[in-house]
C-alpha cells in the first residue's frame, strides 16, 4: 500500500555552505541536507548521491538558516 501522507518537496537551491535546501510546495516550509552537495547542480548528480543528501535532511526555519532536527527521508517524495 502506497503511503499518500508523505511531504511533496523540490529542490530549492544550494544555501552558503554549500548544503542542499528543500521546499514544499504548498506550505514553504524548507529542509536542509546536512551533507554537503559534491556538485552545485542537484539535477545532474547520481542517484546514490541524490539519496545521501536527501537521508541527511534536517528542518530548518530560513533558506540559509542552520540545521535543526534530523527527519527520516521516508516522510519526503522529491517532485521536480
Amino acid at each position: 500500500m502506497e503511503d499518500t501522507n508523505r511531504i511533496s518537496i523540490k529542490f530549492a537551491g544550494m544555501d552558503g555552505w554549500a548544503r542542499a535546501v528543500f521546499v514544499t510546495q504548498k506550505e514553504c516550509v524548507y529542509y536542509k541536507s546536512v551533507e554537503l552537495m559534491p556538485h552545485p547542480n542537484f539535477n545532474e548528480l547520481p542517484t546514490e548521491d541524490k539519496e545521501i543528501l536527501l537521508r541527511s535532511l534536517h528542518t530548518t526555519d530560513e533558506f540559509d538558516g542552520e540545521p535543526g532536527w534530523p527527519v527520516p527521508h521516508e516522510y519526503f517524495e522529491l517532485v521536480e
